[in-house]
């Protein structure tokens, strides 16, 4: 799948902010294709049988004159997707009624759409290429010349700043 070209987030200045600069993820030209999820489907408060992406869904499934089964079963997204770790409890999501803002606790079901296996061995992959590497300028302020700046100023350099009164 190609990467969009405007998608307001592929500017490395957008991870520059104000007292520290986040790291640069580098993405591929070209993405794979999202595979159809055969997953399992758990309900909140089930354990979790593999760590990975989870999608909280709505299952249905179509019936013949509205009580008898047919096919497959549909799933509709009901939420955020999130990245939940094996042997915790699947959890529950907050739902805000529109009308009221009331906050209420809705169980939901989960679908694994992605397995993470990379750890599955104990041994932490290399994952820096995920990220471009920091330019040769000097990492600290104190190893450069900068003019003094005030409180409210933005500061022209990321580091670590300190007042010089005591």
């Amino acid at each position: 799948m190609p990467r969009p070209q405007n998608d307001g987030y592929a500017h490395p200045e957008k991870y520059n902010y104000r007292f520290y600069e986040l790291a640069y993820p580098v993405f591929p030209d070209a993405l794979p294709e999202v595979p159809d999820p055969s997953a399992p489907v758990i309900q909140s408060g089930q354990n979790v049988p593999f760590a990975g992406i989870w999608e909280p869904v709505s299952v249905e499934q179509s019936r013949v004159f509205g009580t008898i089964p047919l096919g497959g079963k549909l799933f509709t997204n009901s939420g955020c997707f999130n990245y939940l770790i094996d042997d915790t409890a699947a959890p529950n999501l907050i739902a805000v009624d529109p009308v009221t803002s009331d906050v209420k606790v809705k169980p939901v079901q989960w679908r694994l759409l992605w397995e993470d296996t990379r750890y599955r061995d104990g041994v932490i992959p290399d994952e820096s290429q995920y990220f471009q590497k920091l330019s040769e300028a000097p990492d600290t302020a104190d190893s450069l010349t900068v003019a003094p700046v005030r409180t409210g100023d933005v500061c022209p350099v990321s580091g670590e700043w300190r007042t010089e009164e005591r």
